[in-house]
């Protein structure tokens, strides 16, 4: 009886508090599971986390992204690839890094890639856990392999004074509290900022980002990193992480991002 009564307590109080909004066409969030379909519910059954921030009606948008992607950059790859049984695709063929395993949420697109820009630009940090909630949710979907330590792409301290935060600590601390991982922002530092990449290729952004990630000490051996970003371009950036991560002991390096630009 008490349990019973506690419950429709519970539910009571829920209803009378007021709604989250959905992140992606700002209406309000109500009773997700209780709204939806038995074809929805299966879709949300898939976003636990992020149906706390997304409503049930545009889950199946973000479902929409979960295509099979190359293991190394996490760029989408096409039906041809995937026929032929590819795991990479062309460009991660020619450089592979057998250690290397990147998982994507989505590619950058519109109207998702509104998220990390107002995330950066507009000072909407609340962002950062909605991101987190969605990256947790595919993390376990692909029954990926916890690390030891989580560590968020670094941003020059000129940057970082001029931003005023770093959008990937954010995401990777929220990340981190849902995963029960520690997060050490300072385990790589990023020496000198990049010149703007517009227009170069991979080995262009290769190049510019050659030496601009160091790991701050030695890792103690056998620790398995996983290095957070927001969105991954060309894969050049956390391949320069991955780098200096293997160079300073890590003997297991990931890559979570939220988003991937697609060719």
């Amino acid at each position: 009886m008490l349990s019973r009564f506690l419950y429709g307590f519970n539910k009571l109080l829920y209803k009378l508090t007021p709604n989250p909004h959905c992140i992606l066409c700002h209406s309000a969030i109500r009773h997700n599971h209780e709204s939806a379909s038995v074809h929805t519910n299966t879709t949300i059954s898939k976003h636990q986390a992020l149906s706390h921030y997304v409503c049930f009606r545009c889950l199946p948008i973000v479902n929409h992204q979960a295509q099979q992607r190359c293991v190394q950059c996490g760029l989408r790859l096409g039906e041809r690839p995937i026929a032929f049984g590819w795991i990479r695709c062309r460009h991660c063929q020619k450089h592979e890094m057998p250690y290397a395993k990147t998982i994507v949420c989505g590619d950058y697109l519109q109207p998702l890639d509104e998220w990390v820009t107002s995330l950066k630009y507009q000072n909407q940090w609340t962002l950062a856990k909605a991101l987190a909630a969605w990256l947790h949710d595919v993390l376990l979907q692909t029954n990926t392999t916890m690390p030891d330590v989580i560590c968020p792409v670094p941003m020059t301290p000129t940057r970082l004074k001029k931003r005023g935060y770093n959008q990937t600590l954010l995401i990777a601390k929220a990340l981190g509290k849902r995963l029960n991982i520690p997060v050490d922002h300072n385990m790589l530092i990023k020496v000198y900022d990049t010149p703007a990449q517009a227009g170069l290729n991979r080995d262009g952004r290769m190049h510019a980002l050659k030496g601009a990630f160091v790991a701050r000490k030695a890792l103690s051996t056998g620790l398995r990193v996983a290095v957070v970003d927001d969105v991954i371009t060309t894969g050049s950036t956390v391949q320069a992480c991955w780098n200096a991560l293997r160079k300073a002991g890590a003997s297991e390096v990931q890559c979570w991002a939220v988003f991937r630009t697609p060719e």
